[in-house]
């Protein structure tokens, strides 16, 4: 047996491999807590980013120039606790009335998050009015609400501005408008009174929202036919918002868990608000809530109570059947008794009827679409509908012809 211990060259050779281990390891624990670091500041930039755009998509285009952080301007910081982050916004021309935005922020270690998307410059006149009794359409025009008579031709009755900025121009009234509800991009809901108190007068601010993790987005609003209750949707904080004058805590929000709601981009209610229809852009479909009674008919697993106590959503997700899809639907409108409920989507006009699950759609004309249709609203005797255009005019289409007729207001 060989009792010799090791030599001088094994031992150094047995210390210089420990050592490379051990470096190596070093190494390695450095290297993750330095990605770790980095993963955590591009987690906390990519909020900030998205934060920084929904500011900057409620924000008129005229007073962008010369805010901290857009270019030409050198980039900007954010308040405290981040006030390491670095952002630069870069508003860029597109297809007039389109620009884009481009917004970066960069971490103190230099991991960058961007966002971009294309908007308009002018407003997006995202919702149109319809006065069942006396065929007045009101819509919003860049920042002027306008309301009209659908004669031959048409008549503008009275123009009047609520103020300037991105309004936006969704709108909800009742019968014989004596008052409309206008939800703006970022101001909230503001009433307009037709005939009372006074004629053609824009009401005070309504009570603020509750806090909310983002800036509020409005993209649509329904209002019911005795003026008690109106829905505004919100698209950053992905809830609907509804609003009882007369209650101690005029505000409610509304937020499905599963599924939870996408981004609302059009609502529709029916005259005694019992039931609720939202178009969601972002998951393509469409949601459904109710404040009366659930029917019998749903099964537990179909509804869920929303955490309010105001009403139950259904946890179906409305879609065509295949091979039929729903692309990005926006406007939406129901029938007056309450049995079916239409919606824009794209370069179509749907129609679902939920008794039967039926679906039919009606193909826009191309010089509809080329002005990008984004409201909707139906008369009275089921009859007629109005499309109002993010470029500023409405479409009329007679449902019982079958026919587009082919003007536009203004012209």
């Amino acid at each position: 047996m060989n009792r010799r211990g090791l030599s001088l060259l094994e031992i150094l050779i047995s210390f210089v491999i420990l050592l490379l281990v051990t470096l190596y390891l070093m190494s390695m624990f450095a290297s993750g807590h330095r990605h770790s670091r980095r993963a955590q500041q591009f987690s906390i930039a990519s909020f900030l980013v998205n934060q920084k755009m929904q500011d900057l998509l409620v924000t008129p285009v005229d007073d962008l120039s010369g805010m901290p952080g857009v270019y030409p301007e050198p980039p900007s910081t954010f308040a405290e606790p981040w006030d390491e982050y670095v952002y630069e916004v870069h508003v860029i021309p597109d297809d007039p009335p389109l620009y884009a935005l481009d917004v970066e922020v960069r971490s103190p270690i230099g991991s960058i998050a961007r966002a971009r998307c294309i908007t308009s410059a002018e407003l997006s006149m995202s919702g149109i009015a319809v006065d069942p009794y006396a065929n007045f359409l009101a819509f919003m025009d860049q920042t002027e609400l306008k309301i009209i008579s659908d004669g031959s031709p048409p008549a503008l009755i009275t123009t009047s501005a609520p103020g300037t900025g991105r309004l936006g121009g969704m709108l909800a009234g009742s019968p014989g408008f004596n008052l409309l509800y206008q939800a703006g991009q970022s101001q909230g809901l503001i009433s307009y009174h037709e005939a009372l108190p006074s004629p053609n007068t824009w009401g005070g601010p309504l009570p603020a929202l509750p806090a909310s993790l983002a800036p509020f987005r409005y993209t649509g609003v329904a209002i019911d036919r005795y003026d008690n209750l109106a829905v505004v949707g919100d698209a950053n904080n992905r809830c609907l918002w509804v609003y009882q004058g007369d209650a101690a805590a005029p505000w409610t929000g509304l937020k499905p868990a599963n599924p939870g709601l996408g981004s609302p981009a059009g609502i529709a209610m029916d005259p005694y608000a019992s039931l609720v229809w939202v178009a969601d852009n972002e998951n393509q479909c469409l949601r459904k809530f109710m404040r009366s009674p659930v029917p019998p008919k749903y099964a537990a697993k179909e509804i869920e109570a929303d955490p309010s106590g105001l009403g139950w959503w259904s946890t179906t997700r409305f879609r065509p059947p295949a091979p039929q899809t729903m692309g990005s639907p926006r406007g939406m409108a129901m029938d007056p008794s309450g049995w079916a409920v239409y919606v824009l989507d794209g370069a179509r006009l749907w129609t679902f009827v939920e008794d039967d699950s039926s679906w039919t759609s009606v193909d826009l004309p191309a010089d509809v679409i080329a002005r990008i249709p984004s409201g909707l609203a139906l008369d009275a005797h089921d009859s007629v509908f109005y499309v109002s255009c993010v470029l500023g005019q409405v479409a009329r289409y007679d449902r019982k012809s079958g026919t587009w007729d082919g003007k536009f207001w203004p012209p």
